[in-house]
């Protein structure tokens, strides 16, 4: 490889001579600035994740074609060792096996590093966490998807700038930013600036007050792009009670928010949402209302509506307040007795929408 590099994702697994270069966004300037690869290293096994450290005053492109994963083997004093990869406390994990996980990991939970050292660490449920208790090896091969590490400049001077862009994005957990021993400034961990939608761009810069010195977001709100999903039931179903709405299709998602899996909306990012939650129902002489419930127990009711036989209601329920990463919210009818919701020739077909704001 020699010269310009146009795509990071062709970094993986290739060697870098000294004159190549990748052409970056200086923040503080309106020209493109070259990066020579003699002032760049790979992090984090390199190939597995094609993403730079940070040097100051630069504009880094993100560029993910499929989640970064690799195998490791697991002992009972609870410790991951991985062959290339450096695990940063706070990175987040998940894991899957060929045939068994280590009893006390399970597939399709969120885990954070705790404890890393060179190619190992442990991991928690929550972030610095006590570790979870593995009890056994497993079976099989065993491999881990992470989120890749966005490292901040090393020994920072006041003034100076340092942003990342989303270029591409095809997995849930993106980005890790480490903020390399810095402070923060306003105490606001950098994770919760995470990027999780292709464009998403953030700027930071290190200043100083009468407390020290720390990194503060200079650039956010134009900088990020809403999260926002709508999720319906193109059929009817029947409620009594308080009801969960499943078989739940995709209409919008900008984001990663709809989960067709699990019949929900997921929130990604810690932040302030709008909530609407509509219902169209068939009343036969019954009382009934919508409403969503926010990891799993009913958070909010809309009016409750009474009518006769032959009638159709539509119900709704909204609310706009903040919400933390790994909540989840999911869409309830409720009926004082058996009923459907109704699909047809309504406006408003039962649904939930879900609108990120700043």
């Amino acid at each position: 490889m020699a010269g310009k590099i146009s795509d990071l994702t062709a970094l993986a697994g290739s060697a870098l001579a000294a004159a190549d270069y990748v052409e970056v966004l200086d923040s503080s300037a309106s020209a493109n600035k070259k990066l020579l690869a003699s002032a760049l290293s790979l992090v984090d096994g390199g190939a597995k994740t094609a993403c730079f450290t940070a040097a100051v005053g630069e504009f880094y492109r993100v560029d993910l074609n499929t989640p970064p994963t690799e195998t490791f083997t697991a002992a009972t004093s609870d410790v991951l060792t991985f062959a290339t990869l450096n695990p940063i406390d706070g990175q987040i994990f998940r894991v899957a096996s060929s045939t068994t996980l280590p009893a006390g990991l399970t597939a399709a939970t969120t885990y954070y590093a705790v404890s890393s050292s060179g190619h190992t660490c442990k991991l928690s449920l929550t972030k610095g966490g006590t570790p979870v208790d593995i009890t056994s090896t497993g079976t099989g091969t065993h491999t881990a998807t992470f989120s890749i590490v966005v490292t901040f400049p090393a020994s920072p001077s006041v003034g100076d700038r340092f942003g990342y862009l989303l270029a591409r994005s095809n997995t849930i957990y993106d980005l890790f930013p480490d903020r390399n021993s810095s402070n923060l400034m306003g105490g606001t961990d950098p994770e919760s600036y995470n990027l999780y939608i292709q464009g998403e761009s953030l700027v930071w810069t290190y200043d100083s007050t009468s407390s020290g010195c720390g990194w503060y977001l200079t650039r956010d709100g134009d900088g990020r792009m809403a999260g926002f999903a709508t999720m319906y039931r193109t059929s009817n179903q029947t409620v009594n009670g308080v009801t969960k709405i499943t078989s739940l299709s995709t209409v919008n998602d900008r984001g990663g928010l709809a989960d067709t899996t699990n019949n929900r909306v997921n929130i990604r990012r810690t932040g302030k949402y709008s909530v609407d939650a509509i219902a169209r129902i068939v009343a036969v002489s019954i009382v009934s209302t919508v409403s969503f419930a926010k990891n799993g127990t009913n958070y909010r009711f809309g009016d409750f509506y009474g009518a006769t036989n032959g009638d159709h209601v539509s119900c709704l329920s909204s609310t706009n307040q903040a919400f933390t990463a790994g909540n989840y919210i999911e869409l309830n009818v409720y009926a004082s007795a058996s009923t459907t919701t109704d699909t047809s020739g309504a406006d408003y077909p039962t649904q939930i929408e879900l609108r990120e704001e700043f």
